[in-house]
């Protein structure tokens, strides 16, 4: 069985790359560009989220906290953002992030492989 990954990312040339690199790495991938609708990470069952922090930490936060409080609270999410403010990582952090990945830092295919090794950390 493919494992379902869920790309939150309001770049949609960024989130093409994610996508095909999980997607060659045998994941199924379901691409959402808004925050507004990232409630489908919700209503699907997903392996693992990956969200762009973008400039909206304060909707990013709260994708978290809601990834946290519904049935997806065990699903791992790795936050990708272009900025590196410690005060966004901690806070991110504190709402359930369990990665955050600088945008530039990383080739989209290390950021799949992190992807997958969460997962299967996560995995019993």
């Amino acid at each position: 069985m493919k494992r379902h990954v869920c790309i939150i990312d309001t770049d949609p040339f960024f989130a093409g790359l994610v996508a095909r690199k999980c997607e060659q790495q045998n994941f199924k991938t379901t691409v959402i560009e808004s925050f507004d609708h990232a409630e489908r990470c919700l209503d699907e069952e997903v392996d693992a989220v990956i969200l762009d922090v973008a400039l909206h930490e304060d909707d990013a936060a709260e994708v978290i906290h809601q990834l946290r409080t519904a049935r997806t609270g065990h699903v791992p999410v790795v936050v990708f953002t272009e900025h590196h403010d410690p005060k966004t990582i901690a806070r991110l952090r504190r709402e359930g992030a369990d990665a955050y990945l600088i945008k530039g830092h990383f080739l989209p295919k290390e950021a799949v492989e992190k992807v997958a090794r969460i997962i299967e950390s996560k995995v019993v």
